[in-house]
C-alpha cells in the first residue's frame, strides 16, 4: 500500500545529524572521564591527609608508649603498628628521628598525576590542620617530596 504523505527519501538520518550526535557523545565522554580523574585525585588527597594527620601520629604515640621514646622509630615499626605501608602513590616514604621527640617523614609523590600541584595542595591542607601533631610541612618540587615533621609530647 502506498502512503501519499510519506516521503521515501526520509528513511534514515542525514550525515550532519549523525555527526552532531557523535560530537555530543564525544563531549559527554570527555566530561565523564575528566570527572573521574578529579574524583580520583580528591580521594587520593583525602586518603593522604587522613594517613598523615591521624594514622601516623597515632602509631607514633603507640610506639613511644611501648618503647619509652621515639628514638629508633622507622617505617617498618610504624607499619607494624597498623599504618598502611603503601599510600596512594606507593611505598616510597621514609621515617626518621632527627630529635628526641620529633619524627620526620619524607613522602615521594612522583607517581601522582601532577606531583607539584598535589604536593602543594596537600602541604597547605596539612599546614592548616589545627590541633594536630604536625609541627612543620614542606614540599620540595625538585625532588617531588613532601616532608612532614611530627612533634609527639
Amino acid at each position: 500500500m502506498n502512503h501519499p504523505t510519506r516521503d521515501l527519501r526520509q528513511r534514515g538520518f542525514t550525515l550532519p545529524e549523525i555527526l552532531a550526535v557523535i560530537a555530543l557523545i564525544g563531549i559527554l565522554v570527555s566530561t565523564v572521564v575528566t570527572s573521574f580523574g578529579t574524583a580520583e585525585q580528591e580521594l587520593a588527597m583525602a586518603s593522604s591527609k587522613d594517613t598523615l594527620l591521624n594514622d601516623i601520629p597515632s602509631a607514633l604515640i603507640s610506639y613511644r608508649a611501648i618503647n619509652g621514646s621515639l628514638n629508633g622509630v622507622v617505617k617498618k615499626t610504624i607499619t607494624d603498628a597498623g599504618v598502611p605501608a603503601n599510600g596512594p602513590f606507593g611505598d616510597a616514604w621514609t621515617l626518621g628521628t632527627p630529635a628526641a621527640r620529633t619524627v620526620s617523614l619524607a613522602w615521594v609523590l612522583t607517581s601522582a598525576e601532577d606531583p607539584d600541584a598535589f604536593g602543594a595542595n596537600l602541604s597547605t591542607a596539612l599546614g592548616n590542620a589545627s590541633g594536630s601533631a604536625i609541627s612543620a610541612v614542606s614540599y620540595d618540587s625538585s625532588k617531588e617530596t613532601l616532608t612532614v615533621n611530627y612533634r609527639i609530647p
